[in-house]
């Protein structure tokens, strides 16, 4: 079950007397459960048979598996289930190049798997296609593109890459409902060995489509949708918390970051919950900052880049990443986002991170920002301890009388 770890509370910032804060608790993501090694990676199933071998061929390609990675990608893209390649290919060649092919493309969310047959000389497969006719892979994928092409039509041109991919993150943040039912789907599909990698929610059509989707479908509906705007982007997957999770690497500016879009989404809101919408706690980290809550799978087949740039981090960019606690950096911070519903910060280490969790609950916190929210406000902040970030939920500003 995703959740989400912290403490929130309620600040009443008066301009002689302040208020004692409420407690409550904000637990962080133990992020979802997901079927087949968390994406559409479902292992190849190996068929061995005693067939009478045909005749060798002597024209071996001279690269083997990229031979067979445009093999595999020639019959996905063209919806043949059957194909031949005319060499023996080893059970850890398919497994890899498979892997490869279903993490590079998350519009295949359709394939769910393949048989294949090894001889001496040639090596015969059979895709498994959910649903089972090209036409109707055809329609569903033709909804995905259009839905899509919606999603990413406000974008302008010249925007950076960066504010390319801030952008996706939010708005799947805000469009996406976390399908707890299909996370328990998956859990019991995973006890029982049982692959489950097509469900909707484990891909882009539930995220971009349904708008409803565990993790998977979340990695999935980024990394399709910065492809489509010419970014590099690619997933993982792992534990998070104590759970099997996806999650996202991209490529910005010549530099590799994490992403987690799910983990920066929280749990469903109740119609008085304060809190922000979305976070940006692992929007663009390093790898030191993703291993506080994640792990990666060491049995993955995919090469991870090393993550260790922090230019294009969300709270560096907003001068929001403090290195150590200062009220008056806090302070000048919130007035300078003073038109903001939410100002969230980051800090480098728990002491300071603690430091101004206790600013946040003292009495007369932020008293002097009287000038813009008026001589009476009230604030709502959550911190994540985990990761070391504060959320705090601002009043409207006062509008100012005339003289």
């Amino acid at each position: 079950m995703k959740k989400r770890i912290g403490t929130i509370l309620l600040v009443i910032a008066m301009s002689l007397t302040g208020c004692a804060a409420t407690d409550g608790k904000d637990d962080l993501p133990s992020a979802e459960t997901t079927a087949a090694n968390a994406a559409a990676e479902t292992e190849p199933t190996t068929i061995l048979t005693n067939t009478v071998p045909a005749e060798p061929d002597p024209e071996l390609p001279e690269d083997l598996d990229l031979a067979l990675y445009d093999a595999m990608l020639e019959a996905i893209r063209t919806y043949h289930t059957d194909f031949t390649v005319q060499f023996a290919a080893s059970a850890e060649q398919i497994n890899h190049i498979y892997d490869k092919i279903i993490r590079e493309h998350p519009e295949f969310f359709w394939i769910n798997g393949t048989a294949y047959t090894m001889y001496p000389d040639k090596t015969e497969f059979h895709f498994n296609m959910h649903p089972e006719t090209a036409a109707e892979i055809q329609t569903i994928c033709t909804q995905v593109e259009e839905a899509a092409e919606r999603f990413l039509a406000d974008i302008p041109a010249d925007w950076s890459d960066y504010e390319k991919a801030l952008y996706v993150h939010d708005r799947l943040a805000e469009s996406i409902v976390y399908d707890e039912a299909g996370e328990q789907i998956n859990q019991q599909m995973n006890e029982e060995q049982r692959s489950n990698a097509t469900a909707s929610y484990n891909t882009v059509y539930g995220g971009l489509v349904e708008h409803s989707a565990v993790c998977t479908g979340y990695a999935a509906s980024y990394q399709y949708l910065l492809q489509r705007l010419g970014i590099e982007c690619g997933r993982t997957n792992g534990t998070a918390g104590d759970s099997l999770h996806a999650w996202n690497y991209v490529l910005l500016d010549g530099d590799w970051y994490w992403v987690d879009v799910t983990w920066d989404d929280p749990t469903p809101l109740t119609q008085n919950d304060l809190t922000a919408p979305y976070h940006h706690a692992y929007c663009f980290v390093t790898n030191a900052i993703i291993s506080r809550t994640h792990s990666f799978d060491p049995t993955q087949a995919a090469e991870l880049p090393v993550c260790e740039a922090t230019a294009l981090n969300y709270y560096v960019q907003n001068d929001a990443y403090f290195d150590s606690f200062s009220p008056d950096a806090i302070t000048d911070l919130i007035r300078r986002k003073s038109d903001n519903t939410y100002v969230e910060m980051m800090f480098e280490d728990e002491v300071s991170y603690q430091e101004a969790m206790t600013f946040f609950g003292s009495p007369n916190t932020l008293n002097e920002l009287s000038d813009l929210f008026g001589e009476h406000f009230m604030f709502y902040y959550s911190g994540n301890d985990a990761m070391y970030q504060i959320t705090v939920t601002l009043p409207p500003k006062t509008t100012p009388t005339a003289e």
